[in-house]
C-alpha cells in the first residue's frame, strides 16, 4: 500500500517561479539588468528639432527646467533661425546640450549673445565632425558705436563651472561688440568664484572664429577672464587643439582697451596644442595672443600674419610661459608685424615682459618684422624686457638660441634688456638669437 505522505507546502516554490518569470520579462525589457549587474545604461539623448526662434527658445526653457543634471539634449536646427531681443539665449542647467546646425545658420541680432551658466556642457557641432553650424552676427550702424545701441557681448559666454566644446564644421563670424560692451566678440570664458572651485573651460577642437570686431578691445576672437579674488589661472581655461582664429579686429576708440585681437587672457590659462591664429589686428598689444598675469603653454600650432604695436604675434606679461614643440609637432611664429603710425613698436614675433623662468624651445620664428620708420622700433623677432631665468633652447640649431631666419636687412630681429645683457648673432648678422640664462 502506498504510504500516506503529508501534502507539501508548495507556496514558496510557486512564488520563486513567479519571481523568475517576472525578472526574465523585465530583463528582456532592459529594466532589471542594470539592477542585477550593477551597471547602468547611458542616459538617452533627447532630440529637439527647431525651425523658428520660438521653437529654439522653447527648447532652452525645457532644458533649463530639467534639474536632474544627467540628461543629454540635442537641439538640431532644421532651418535658418534669427535670435532677436535683449538676450539670444540664457542657458542655466547642469545638463549636456549638443547644438547641431545641419548645415543651417543661427543669426544673432540680440543685444546680448548666448549665456551659459550652471555646470552645463555645451557642444557646438558633432564630435564626429559631420555637422556644420554657422553662428553669424549682422553689422550695425557704426555711427551708433558710442550711443549704447548694438550688441554688447560675445556670441557665447560661458561662466563658472561650465564647459564649451567646439568641433570642426562650426563657424562663429561677423559679430560686432560696441564700445561699452563686455569683453570679447567670439567666445568669452569667465570665472568669478561664485560657483565653487569648478573651472570654466573652452576646448576648441576645430572650426573657425573669424572676422569678429570689438570696440571695447579685449579678445575679439576669444577672451579669457578670471575675476575671482584668488586670481588662480586654472579656473579660466582655453585649450586650443585645432581650428582657426582669423581676421578678428579691435577698433581703436578713445578710452578703450586694445589688446589681444585673436586671444586675450587675464589671470587665465591658454594652452595651444594646435590650430592656427592668423591675420588678427590690435592697435595695442598682442595682435595674435595677449596673456596678462596668467599661464601660456604652446606645444604645437601656428601664429602668423598678425599685427599690433607690441608683440604682434605673441605678447606675454607677468605670466608663466612654456613654449616647447611636442615630438612630431611644430611651433611656428611667422610673418607677424609690429607697427604703429606715430609711436615706436616692439616685438614682431614675441614680446615678453617680467615672465620669470620662461622656456622657449624648438620654435620656428621666421619673417617677423618691426616698423623701424617710426621712432626706431626694435625687436623684429622678439623683444624681451625685465626677464629673469629665461631659457631659449633649440637642439636643432648649432646656435644656442632660436632658429630665426629671412629677415629684411633693415630690421633688427632681437632687442634685449636682459640682465646679464648678452646676445649671440648668427653668421649673416641679420638673425640675432637670445642668450641662455641659468634658472
Amino acid at each position: 500500500m502506498p504510504k500516506n505522505y503529508p501534502e507539501k507546502n508548495r507556496g514558496p516554490f510557486i512564488a520563486f517561479r513567479m519571481w523568475l518569470i517576472i525578472v526574465s520579462v523585465l530583463c528582456a525589457l532592459g529594466i532589471m539588468w542594470p539592477v542585477i549587474t550593477g551597471t547602468a545604461y547611458a542616459a538617452e539623448v533627447q532630440e529637439i528639432p527647431v525651425d523658428t526662434e520660438e521653437a529654439f527658445r522653447t527648447a532652452i526653457e525645457r532644458i533649463n527646467a530639467d534639474d536632474t543634471g544627467d540628461t543629454e539634449y540635442t537641439i538640431r536646427l532644421t532651418d535658418d533661425i534669427t535670435l532677436r531681443g535683449e538676450r539670444a539665449a540664457q542657458i542655466n542647467t547642469n545638463n549636456t546640450i549638443n547644438l547641431l546646425g545641419g548645415g543651417h545658420t543661427l543669426v544673432i541680432e540680440a543685444q546680448y549673445g548666448i549665456m551659459v551658466q550652471g555646470t552645463a556642457v555645451l557642444n557646438l557641432g558633432g564630435e564626429d565632425y559631420e555637422d556644420t553650424l554657422t553662428i553669424l552676427g549682422v553689422p550695425h550702424d557704426t555711427s551708433t558705436t558710442t550711443s549704447g545701441l548694438g550688441r554688447q557681448s560675445s556670441f557665447i559666454t560661458i561662466s563658472d563651472g561650465c564647459t564649451l566644446n567646439m568641433y570642426d564644421g562650426v563657424t562663429l563670424s561677423d559679430n560686432e561688440v560696441i564700445q561699452g560692451g563686455t569683453a570679447g566678440a567670439g567666445v568669452t570664458v569667465q570665472y568669478s568664484g561664485r560657483n565653487g572651485e569648478n573651472s570654466t573651460i573652452f576646448n576648441m577642437y576645430g572650426g573657425a572664429i573669424k572676422n569678429n570686431t570689438t570696440y571695447f578691445g579685449l579678445g575679439a576672437g576669444v577672451s579669457v577672464m578670471n575675476n575671482s579674488s584668488d586670481r588662480d589661472p586654472v579656473h579660466a581655461v582655453f585649450n586650443m587643439y585645432g581650428g582657426l582664429i582669423e581676421g578678428n579686429t579691435i577698433q581703436e576708440t578713445s578710452g578703450g582697451y586694445v589688446n589681444g585681437a585673436g586671444v586675450y587672457s587675464q589671470f587665465g590659462t591658454f594652452n595651444m596644442y594646435g590650430g592656427v591664429i592668423r591675420g588678427n589686428t590690435a592697435p595695442g598689444s598682442g595682435g595674435g595672443i595677449c596673456i596678462l598675469h596668467g599661464a601660456f603653454t604652446m606645444t604645437a600650432g601656428t601664429v602668423e600674419e598678425n599685427t599690433s604695436q607690441y608683440g604682434a604675434g605673441v605678447y606675454l606679461s607677468n605670466s608663466s610661459v612654456h613654449i616647447q614643440a611636442a615630438e612630431g609637432n611644430s611651433c611656428i611664429v611667422q610673418n607677424n608685424k609690429a607697427t604703429h603710425t606715430t609711436e615706436a613698436s616692439y616685438g614682431g614675433g614675441f614680446y615678453l615682459s617680467s615672465c620669470e623662468n620662461a622656456v622657449i624651445s624648438g620654435v620656428e620664428i621666421t619673417g617677423n618684422t618691426v616698423d623701424t620708420t617710426v621712432n626706431n622700433g626694435q625687436g623684429g623677432a622678439a623683444y624681451f624686457y625685465g626677464m629673469t631665468g629665461l631659457q631659449i633652447v633649440n637642439p636643432r640649431s648649432h646656435l644656442y638660441g632660436l632658429a630665426i631666419q629671412d629677415f629684411p636687412a633693415h630690421s633688427q630681429p632681437i632687442y634685449t634688456t636682459l640682465t646679464p645683457k648678452s646676445t649671440t648673432w648668427s653668421p649673416d648678422n641679420k638673425s640675432q638669437v637670445g642668450p641662455v640664462l641659468p634658472v
